[in-house]
């Protein structure tokens, strides 16, 4: 699988807004979605190294991942649906990211944030606040053991990013 094989996949060009995140072997990276050619190239000569792909926005994601760079890619799509049709249930939870808002930096691609531990990342967004205050939002999947009913979460993805006071 290539960058081009993932781009004409249907589920994918139904994301026609969001963001892509891809973990590698070295690097994280995350992106607006569709690229700008510059960052299609990025993650084309990055591609062999590429263990996980998430192409999501708030309604869906597009996923494919690999145990290690030897092995076959697996992929999912999730859709959310709409309230009235939602047979789904799953809930959203915001997370804070771990940044050390003394060291966050304006770049061309967005803010660069680092940890508290020393480690870097971009994200694409533009943000004048206080940088501590963005979270990540999580939707987890629900689903239930036939034999105890007990619910757990089945699965998980990336909706998007928002600041503290947003819902």
């Amino acid at each position: 699988m290539n960058l081009d094989e993932i781009k004409i996949k249907t589920e994918v060009r139904k994301i026609n807004k969001g963001y892509l995140y891809a973990a590698f072997t070295d690097k994280i990276c995350i992106l607006k979605w569709p690229l700008s050619i510059q960052d299609e190239e990025m993650l084309e000569q990055s591609f062999q190294k590429m263990l996980e792909c998430r192409i999501f926005n708030e309604q869906m994601e597009y996923r494919i991942i690999r145990s290690t760079i030897k092995r076959e890619w697996k992929s999912r799509f999730i859709e959310d649906q709409t309230a009235e049709e939602d047979t789904e249930q799953y809930y959203t939870e915001r997370q804070y990211l771990d940044i050390d808002s003394t060291r966050t930096k304006a770049t061309e691609e967005g803010l660069q944030f680092t940890t508290t531990g020393g480690g870097r990342f971009i994200l694409p967004i533009t943000y004048s606040k206080k940088p501590s205050d963005i979270k990540i939002k999580i939707r987890n999947y629900i689903s239930y053991y036939e034999e105890t009913g007990q619910a757990y979460v089945r699965d998980w993805r990336i909706c998007g990013f928002e600041t503290v006071g947003e819902v």
